[in-house]
Protein backbone atom coordinates (compact mmCIF):
# COMPACT_ATOMS: atom_id res chain seq x y z
CA UNK A 1 0.00 0.00 0.00
CA UNK A 2 2.85 2.40 0.80
CA UNK A 3 4.35 1.89 -2.64
CA UNK A 4 1.01 2.62 -4.32
CA UNK A 5 0.50 5.74 -2.20
CA UNK A 6 3.94 7.04 -3.15
CA UNK A 7 3.35 6.39 -6.84
CA UNK A 8 0.03 8.20 -6.69
CA UNK A 9 1.62 11.08 -4.78
CA UNK A 10 4.08 11.40 -7.68
CA UNK A 11 1.16 12.18 -10.02
CA UNK A 12 0.09 15.26 -8.03
CA UNK A 13 0.10 18.56 -9.88
CA UNK A 14 1.96 20.69 -9.25
CA UNK A 15 4.62 18.25 -8.04
CA UNK A 16 6.58 20.86 -6.15
CA UNK A 17 7.64 22.10 -2.72
CA UNK A 18 4.42 24.07 -2.26
CA UNK A 19 0.86 23.28 -3.32
CA UNK A 20 -2.07 25.70 -3.60
CA UNK A 21 -4.40 23.28 -1.78
CA UNK A 22 -4.39 24.22 1.93
CA UNK A 23 -4.74 20.52 2.87
CA UNK A 24 -1.05 20.14 2.12
CA UNK A 25 -0.07 22.67 4.78
CA UNK A 26 3.66 23.30 4.92
CA UNK A 27 4.70 20.06 3.21
CA UNK A 28 4.00 19.96 -0.51
CA UNK A 29 3.73 16.89 -2.72
CA UNK A 30 7.47 16.65 -3.31
CA UNK A 31 8.32 16.62 0.42
CA UNK A 32 5.68 13.99 1.12
CA UNK A 33 6.95 11.84 -1.75
CA UNK A 34 10.53 12.08 -0.50
CA UNK A 35 9.41 11.06 3.01
CA UNK A 36 7.57 8.07 1.61
CA UNK A 37 10.64 7.01 -0.39
CA UNK A 38 12.93 7.38 2.62
CA UNK A 39 10.84 4.88 4.58
CA UNK A 40 11.01 2.14 1.93
CA UNK A 41 13.29 -0.82 1.45
CA UNK A 42 15.84 -0.20 -1.34
CA UNK A 43 14.15 -2.59 -3.80
CA UNK A 44 10.74 -1.03 -3.21
CA UNK A 45 12.24 2.45 -3.59
CA UNK A 46 13.81 1.54 -6.95
CA UNK A 47 10.50 0.19 -8.19
CA UNK A 48 8.56 3.29 -7.12
CA UNK A 49 11.14 5.64 -8.62
CA UNK A 50 11.00 3.81 -11.95
CA UNK A 51 7.30 3.03 -12.22
CA UNK A 52 6.05 6.16 -10.45
CA UNK A 53 7.67 8.34 -13.09
CA UNK A 54 5.88 6.38 -15.83
CA UNK A 55 2.55 6.58 -14.02
CA UNK A 56 3.02 10.32 -13.56
CA UNK A 57 3.71 10.74 -17.26
CA UNK A 58 0.49 8.91 -18.17
CA UNK A 59 -1.49 10.93 -15.63
CA UNK A 60 -0.09 14.17 -17.01
CA UNK A 61 -0.78 13.35 -20.63
CA UNK A 62 -4.26 11.94 -20.02
CA UNK A 63 -5.51 14.57 -17.56
CA UNK A 64 -7.10 16.71 -20.28
CA UNK A 65 -9.10 13.75 -21.54
CA UNK A 66 -10.35 12.99 -18.02
CA UNK A 67 -11.80 16.48 -17.65
CA UNK A 68 -13.47 16.89 -21.04
CA UNK A 69 -17.04 16.10 -22.01
CA UNK A 70 -16.96 14.31 -25.31
CA UNK A 71 -20.72 14.21 -25.81
CA UNK A 72 -20.39 16.83 -28.57
CA UNK A 73 -19.25 13.98 -30.84
CA UNK A 74 -22.69 12.38 -30.56
CA UNK A 75 -23.42 8.71 -30.29
CA UNK A 76 -22.56 6.11 -32.90
CA UNK A 77 -26.23 5.85 -33.87
CA UNK A 78 -26.56 9.64 -34.29
CA UNK A 79 -23.60 9.65 -36.67
CA UNK A 80 -25.00 6.74 -38.64
CA UNK A 81 -22.13 4.45 -37.68
CA UNK A 82 -23.65 1.17 -36.71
Amino acid sequence: LTMAEAMIQRTEFPFAEKHPNPKYGEKGPLARYEEMLAGMKPGDRRFVLREGALLSEYADKSSWYATENFSFFGTWAERGAG
